[in-house]
């Protein structure tokens, strides 16, 4: 009969700390040492973390273009004219960004370089900024007291304190504070750096929305409702993960009015608080961003092209995977939960509800507007790794003598 475990000869079978290496005695001995405290090393881990990422988002940015734009759209009203808007945008600006970064936003582009010299064209591009109404409202009350770069890395500071408090007070009520390194890991993989030092509305939304995804796991359906609708205020495509909130609670028999209601209340308000943004509609904006830039959006209105749209979901679905993390990590989380659920992995309906809407939602936001990059996936990628750590609830404690953690 052949032997279980035939080892070759230079691998010693597993038989105590002497067969296995130095590292691995090491870890093994930090496990021993941490084991009856490992609960208050992980939380004071998060901690960390969490004032890292807060600090970084109060005083880093990397000046996106975008900035200029919500720059626009915060001081509407206080000047009147394209050309006074544009300049007023471009010198708040100008007066806060360093050599290198200025040069980036003006030059080296054709897109930046025309609508730093026209006026008309850098407000026609308004419309696809003004229906972020929850951060462009942030944004123009600061910006009465702060230039708007403060104003912005204020706002996302707010949204990483958010962030990491919506999962810290996650996995604590679901007794895994104990996981909260691997939420970190993830976090880290994730983009939660580069995320909060967008100068946009990115890591507010994202907080929100993981706030608001992990608050219906919890059982708290309405209290996650009012919650996703800011989140959709502050990026629309959040409308996605109502949605999906919606098919999920009727496969699990959850919170099905709730999200009925949200969905419905939602996408109400967004319709109706973005009425008059002068937002040129999907396709147009679809167009502007996936396809070609747009320098003058006034009068845009491509016909609708399947082909292309079929043929640039293809194309971003490839970019996707270069330079990108969230399609990989939606794509373990989503195996993880096969492997585990085959094991009888313990999850209660709405935190089952939850985890399957933050996957659909990133699929749905994939396929209604193809960006490759992982800001815009980032929440649903963050929400869903967090329930399911939260349920398996992983931990480097080693068992006691009675097998209990």
């Amino acid at each position: 009969m052949t032997p279980p475990h035939d080892f070759p000869p230079d691998r010693p079978p597993y038989g105590g700390l002497a067969a296995f290496g130095p590292v691995d005695r090491l870890l093994t001995a930090i496990a021993h040492a941490v084991r009856r405290r490992w609960n208050a090393v992980a939380i004071a881990l998060f901690a960390a973390f969490a004032l890292a990422v807060t600090a970084i988002g109060a005083t880093v940015t990397d000046y996106n273009w975008d900035i200029l734009p919500y720059a626009a759209v915060a001081h509407e009203g206080e000047v009147e004219g394209a050309e006074a808007l544009h300049a007023k945008a471009y010198a708040e600006i100008r007066a806060h960004a360093d050599d290198r970064s200025w040069h980036q936003l003006v030059k080296g582009y054709a897109f930046r370089e025309a609508i730093a010299d026209d006026p008309e064209a850098f407000v026609s591009q308004l419309g696809m900024y003004r229906v972020k109404v929850v951060y462009t409202a942030l944004l123009s009350a600061l910006s009465k007291v702060m230039n708007t770069v403060t104003a912005a890395m204020l706002i996302n500071a707010v949204g990483a304190v958010i962030l990491t408090g919506a999962v810290f007070l996650y996995m604590r009520r679901e007794g895994a504070a104990g996981a909260l390194p691997f939420a970190i890991a993830v976090m880290l993989v994730s983009g939660t750096v580069t995320t909060v030092v967008g100068p946009m509305p990115d890591t507010l939304a994202a907080a929100l929305a993981v706030a608001g995804v992990l608050l219906f796991a919890s059982g708290r359906p309405w209290l996650a409702g009012a919650i996703l609708i800011l989140a959709a205020l502050t990026r629309t495509d959040n409308v996605i993960v109502m949605f999906a909130l919606v098919l999920t609670s009727v496969v699990y028999g959850t919170g099905r009015i709730a999200a009925v209601v949200t969905f419905a209340a939602g996408l109400a308000a967004v319709l109706f608080a973005t009425q008059g943004a002068g937002h040129p509609g999907w396709w147009p904006h679809f167009y502007h961003s996936v396809v070609a830039l747009q320098v003058d959006m006034r009068g845009f209105a491509p016909a609708f092209d399947p082909l292309l749209y079929a043929k640039t979901l293809i194309e971003q679905a490839a970019v996707s995977f270069y330079g990108n993390t969230w399609a990989g990590l939606i794509a373990l989380i989503a195996l993880t939960w096969g492997v585990l659920a085959v094991r009888g992995l313990p999850m209660s309906a709405p935190a089952r509800a939850a985890l399957l809407a933050a996957i659909l939602a990133v699929l749905g936001k994939f396929v209604v507007f193809p960006l490759p990059v992982d800001r815009v996936y980032y929440a649903q990628s963050i929400a869903a790794a967090v329930i399911l750590l939260a349920a398996a609830r992983p931990t480097l404690a080693l068992p006691t003598k009675k097998g209990a953690p």
